[in-house]
């Protein structure tokens, strides 16, 4: 399936025949992940539904000075209310 853009975020076609994260509750974990990983302002989440709980994950590619590119990804697993159960990111 390929995702869907609609209102900024991400979401799976899957996710339309059933249930999709309420745009409040999305807010909240954004703003949760911004205070956390200054690095990934602006950033929209790609979301999908996990049973109850929605997984919801942040990519940003950054240049690095020799040129490179670094993707840092950050995933966080949250409720319906937008409450933080579990957040990890990778090193970069």
């Amino acid at each position: 399936m390929y995702p869907l853009f609609s209102g900024g975020v991400h979401i799976n076609q899957d996710e339309l025949k059933g249930k999709v994260m309420d745009s409040a509750a999305i807010k909240k974990v954004c703003q949760s992940v911004y205070a956390r990983v200054p690095a990934l302002q602006g950033v929209k989440p790609k979301v999908s539904a996990q049973g109850s709980r929605y997984l919801l994950i942040f990519t940003k590619t950054n240049t690095l000075p020799t040129g490179k590119a670094l993707e840092q990804t950050v995933r966080v697993v949250a409720d319906e209310e937008g409450n933080i159960i579990k957040m990890s990111s990778s090193r970069g």
